[in-house]
């Protein structure tokens, strides 16, 4: 059987609402034990900011390796690639503004990266200081669901927090920060995501409209 133009659209475009994640109600499972999280994953990219050069600035609209930085707090210059806090290796992510110790992300600040291909799980190691006991001031927020972090144990370096999501409906964006209204800051590593192949069906129904559509171009 040969689907016309309009079913081949319709069967596109069936499959692409899955892929980008507009859909209906997602189920997303959160972590705070990166362990846990990782194992549960196949092809996680892990952005541990030691590529880009000391004191690189990422203004609004840029980025690299996959990700497009967006939403910094107002009155800075963008992300800043840093050496002044814990890092597990040697830079981390902070904020480019003016002042003494004011590097770092303040109490009820965010930002937001925009993911250049489809995505089914993020997740993001927080340096929070001070560390009070507080339960769930950290979040990752996207699209398709949220997860919350802090309060309990650090990981790994002493000060550490770990939020992060999977997803079976894959979406294009996240936000990070937190929702503490008390003094304190934080600065942020090893943020990770996993990539959502296009199924190579999609690609074949990608193929027969452009070749149906190139043929009635032709045919008149």
């Amino acid at each position: 059987m040969r689907l016309s133009t309009d079913a081949c659209r319709a069967a596109l475009a069936t499959g692409l609402v899955g892929l980008t994640g507009v859909a209906s109600a997602a189920s997303i499972t959160t972590f705070n034990t990166p362990s846990e999280y990782f194992a549960a994953l196949t092809n996680p990219t892990v952005l541990a900011f030691e590529a880009p050069a000391l004191g690189t600035v990422f203004p609004e609209g840029s980025g690299f390796s996959g990700i497009t930085f967006t939403d910094f707090p107002d009155e800075t210059f963008g992300g800043l690639i840093t050496d002044q806090f814990a890092a597990f290796g040697n830079q981390s992510l902070t904020v480019d503004r003016d002042g003494e110790f004011s590097d770092f992300f303040f109490e009820g600040e965010s930002f937001s990266v925009a993911f250049d291909a489809p995505v089914n799980a993020v997740g993001l190691f927080f340096n929070i200081l001070p560390s009070d006991d507080v339960e769930d001031f950290l979040f990752i927020s996207t699209p398709v669901g949220d997860a919350f972090g802090g309060g309990a144990d650090p990981v790994g370096i002493t000060s550490f927090f770990f939020v992060g999501l999977i997803s079976d409906t894959p979406f294009s964006s996240a936000t990070f920060g937190s929702t503490l209204d008390a003094p304190g800051g934080f600065n942020v590593d090893d943020l990770s995501f996993q990539v959502v192949p296009i199924p190579g069906a999609l690609w074949l129904l990608a193929g027969g409209l452009l070749a149906l559509t190139t043929q009635r171009r032709k045919g008149g």
